[in-house]
C-alpha cells in the first residue's frame, strides 16, 4: 500500500535540493524567504489536492470488488463495477489536477475552469521544458488515451470498456435469469442454480484479483509520470524563487 505524499515528497525534496545545495557559495542561492514561502504554499495547496486523490484511490484499490464486511470479505459484481468506475473518475481528476499545477507552475494564467491537457501543453513556456518528454516516456506505459476513453464512457454512458467484467456480467444475469425471470416458463432448479452460482462466486473472487492488480500497476505508473513532472516543476519553481537565475 503506497503512503499519501509521494508526490508532495517528490516536489519538495528536488526544490530544496537546488535551492539549498549546500555545495554552491550563498551568494548564488540567496532569495527572499517571504516571497520563496508565497510561491511555494501556492503551489503546495494543489498539490495537497493531489495527495488526497493518491489516498482515496488507494483506498478504491484495496477495497476493489469487495462489499464492507467486519466479519469476512464478501465479492460482489456490482462492488467491482463500481469500484472501476470510481478508479477511472478519481484518476481522471487526478489528471486535471496535474494539468492545472502545470499551469500554475509556469505562470501560464488560465483559469482553473479553462485549462485542459492540449491548452497547456502547446504552450510555448511549457514546449520549452522537458515536461512533453516526460508524457511521452510515461504515455505507452499509462495509455492515457484509452484510460480517458474508459472513463468517459463509464461516466457518459454507465458503461465499462472492460471485456472480462462485461463477460462474466453476461454469465451472471443470465444465471439470475434463468431461475427468476418471469418469461422463464422452465427456470432452472435451487440446486442447479446454488451449484452454477458456487461456479460463478470463485470466478468473480480471481476477476477481482485481477482487476486490482491491474489498475493498482496501471496507478504506480502513473505515480511515477506524475514524480517526474513534480520534479521539472520544482525546477521552474526553484528558478522563479531564484529570480531566474538558474
Amino acid at each position: 500500500m503506497h503512503i499519501p505524499g509521494k508526490i508532495s515528497k517528490a516536489f519538495s525534496d528536488e526544490l530544496f535540493s537546488i535551492i539549498n545545495p549546500g555545495s554552491v557559495p550563498v551568494e548564488e542561492t540567496k532569495y527572499d524567504a517571504e516571497t520563496a514561502m508565497k510561491i511555494v504554499i501556492q503551489r503546495m495547496l494543489t498539490i495537497a489536492e493531489v495527495n488526497e486523490l493518491e489516498h482515496e484511490i488507494n483506498k478504491i484499490l484495496e477495497r476493489l470488488g469487495t462489499e464492507n464486511s467486519f466479519i469476512i470479505k464478501s465479492y460482489s459484481i456490482e462492488e467491482l463495477v463500481i469500484g472501476v468506475k470510481h478508479y477511472l473518475i478519481a484518476w481522471s481528476t487526478m489528471k486535471d489536477v496535474m494539468i492545472n499545477l502545470i499551469n500554475i507552475c509556469f505562470d501560464l494564467g488560465m483559469d482553473e475552469k479553462d485549462v485542459s491537457f492540449g491548452v497547456v501543453t502547446r504552450n510555448k513556456k511549457v514546449r520549452g521544458s522537458n515536461v512533453l518528454d516526460i508524457f511521452k516516456k510515461h504515455e505507452k506505459f499509462i495509455n492515457v488515451r484509452h484510460t480517458d476513453r474508459q472513463r468517459n464512457d463509464a461516466t457518459h454512458r454507465g458503461k465499462l470498456l472492460d471485456d472480462k467484467i462485461n463477460s462474466f456480467r453476461k454469465k451472471h444475469n443470465s444465471l439470475y435469469s434463468r431461475k427468476y425471470s418471469l418469461l422463464n416458463i422452465d427456470p432452472i432448479t435451487d440446486e442447479e442454480f446454488t451449484k452454477e452460482l458456487a461456479v460463478l462466486n470463485a470466478e468473480l473472487v480471481e476477476l477481482a484479483k485481477l482487476k486490482r492488480k491491474e489498475y493498482s500497476e496501471h496507478f504506480e505508473k502513473t505515480l511515477k509520470l506524475n514524480q517526474d513532472l513534480v520534479r521539472e516543476l520544482a525546477g521552474v519553481t526553484a528558478n522563479e524563487i531564484l529570480g531566474n537565475r538558474i
